[in-house]
């Protein structure tokens, strides 16, 4: 394991510190208190939010504003070079809540989202290619319409999931095919 190593966060400096290991800690300091005289805050480590696609994220608060930051993203950004200008940050083991340097990387979203394709792939997850052919396609538009096939009945029947014989049956995959 690393040793763990904070910095200040860029635009927060003196009120939040983000470390290679993804966790984020305000700074000890002392602030004015509504009733006058000064207050002393201690340092302490935040937890972090989990956001809807299952990312780390951090509130911060500077000067009554306050904004959301994805954890591993303040990672890549103090930590990281990246002299290519790239626009993603990647999750090596695509643990979304695994923020330490060490499994972050700088990637185009073309990349990212071959690299989860593939990682996919390599734990069984999904198949390699399409694994249904337009003659496939055909028959399940056939089947649902004339015949009463549910699309369960029809995904356990092609091996794939149910989701994508809605997505063939509304339109949104296969739209090529009539």
């Amino acid at each position: 394991m690393i040793a763990e190593v904070w910095i200040p966060i860029t635009h927060f400096e003196g009120f939040y510190d983000i470390s290679n290991h993804g966790r984020v800690r305000t700074v000890a300091r002392s602030v004015r208190h509504w009733r006058g005289g000064l207050r002393r805050l201690a340092a302490r480590v935040l937890l972090p939010g989990i956001d809807g696609d299952g990312y780390c994220h951090y509130t911060l608060c500077k000067e009554g504003k306050t904004s959301i930051h994805k954890g591993h993203r303040l990672v890549a950004i103090h930590f990281i070079p990246n002299p290519d200008k790239l626009p993603e940050v990647n999750h090596i083991d695509l643990n979304r809540r695994n923020n330490i340097v060490t499994n972050l990387e700088w990637k185009s979203q073309y990349h990212n989202e071959l690299h989860a394709i593939h990682a996919r792939i390599a734990e069984g997850r999904i198949k390699k290619g399409n694994t249904l052919t337009p003659d496939d396609v055909r028959f399940i538009r056939q089947a649902r319409r004339s015949d009463g096939w549910t699309p369960l009945t029809l995904a356990k029947h092609f091996n794939v999931s149910d989701k994508h014989i809605y997505n063939i049956l509304s339109g949104k995959r296969w739209f090529h095919l009539v």
